[in-house]
């Protein structure tokens, strides 16, 4: 059932009521004028004799309280009445100014406020519970976890042990090996680069790396910009002779091949292929034009910032050497 109830509140103890049983909510309006100056409680009854005081949402705000003093405003409080057979507004204090109210009992749908905050961690308001227990035949309508498809709504499978069910989903392209390109074809890719990348740390996930044309770049070989080649000019010393400058701080000379070769008529000589001042492969250059050309399936590894060089072991021959390779980490 529904009732209904108004007054204008002028001095203090003065009430209004209005019935509520067989009433799920009510809801009413304060109306106070500029000079107001009161309080104006909320209170429920069983038997319209005894009154406790309760909390009720005002609706502008959503905070719950269980009295009204402000000036020159009108707001809206809703409260929850089932089990109660009236509620009053009741002017508990009061020196000056009017207020007008207006309440509404109804039949609608309960409304819940706590008189008490709920303490702080986990709490337990409800539950909800389908019909059928787990492991058994679905019947009823029981409470599924579901989702959407974007149009209809869709309800998660488990298998019979309860863990969730996922499609894995095939890609295909849309065209077939040697057919031509065509929509949008599902392909694989890289990462096009002109200079070596950073290395990441050991057991990470990395790019597969392409030229800037697309083409993939295999070790021992690098990216064309990082390809290096040197040579000298006649060494007829022992010393130290610079083949391929050094790279910078972190840099490697990777070395895939070099070539010996040694001019003189009479004079031959052993030739070092130096990490910087060390030995790392040696090679027999013969008088009158010998010499050798070398690759290396495996690179010559040297040290970060390192040139290559080469030393001759005799002094009196006259000889070149050429090498390539490539920069890297």
């Amino acid at each position: 059932m529904s009732a209904f109830a108004s007054k204008t509140f002028t001095a203090n103890s003065q009430n209004c009521d209005v019935p509520c049983d067989d009433s799920g909510t009510v809801a009413f309006l304060i109306s106070t004028d500029s000079s107001w100056n009161g309080t104006i409680t909320f209170r429920a009854s069983v038997d319209g004799v005894q009154y406790i005081t309760v909390n009720a949402v005002n609706i502008n705000t959503g905070n719950p309280s269980q009295t009204f003093t402000t000036a020159n405003t009108n707001a809206i409080f809703k409260l929850g009445v089932a089990g109660y057979n009236f509620f009053r507004l009741a002017v508990t204090a009061w020196s000056a100014g009017t207020a007008a109210v207006v309440l509404k009992s109804s039949n609608g749908a309960q409304s819940i406020t706590l008189d008490n905050p709920l303490p702080a961690g986990q709490n337990l308001i409800g539950s909800v519970m389908g019909p059928a227990g787990a492991g058994a035949a679905v019947s009823g309508n029981p409470v599924w976890m579901g989702g959407t498809d974007g149009t209809n709504v869709r309800g998660i499978k488990t298998d019979t042990s309860g863990e969730l069910q996922v499609d894995v989903l095939s890609v295909n392209a849309q065209t077939a090996h040697d057919a031509a390109i065509g929509g949008a074809p599902v392909r694989a890719g890289g990462r096009a680069v002109n200079a070596e990348v950073t290395a990441v740390a050991n057991g990470d996930t990395a790019d597969l790396v392409t030229d800037l044309t697309g083409k993939q770049i295999i070790l021992p070989y690098a990216n064309p910009e990082n390809f290096l080649a040197g040579k000298t000019s006649d060494i007829t010393g022992t010393t130290d002779t610079s083949v391929i400058a050094a790279q910078g701080a972190g840099v490697r000379i990777y070395v895939t091949q070099v070539t010996v070769q040694n001019s003189h008529a009479t004079v031959s000589t052993w030739v070092d292929i130096e990490d910087g001042t060390s030995a790392i492969y040696t090679i027999y250059a013969p008088a009158a034009g010998g010499g050798a050309s070398v690759t290396f399936p495996v690179p010559l590894r040297l040290t970060a910032n390192t040139a290559l060089q080469a030393k001759c072991a005799t002094t009196g021959s006259n000889v070149r050497v050429s090498a390539s390779g490539y920069k890297g980490v």
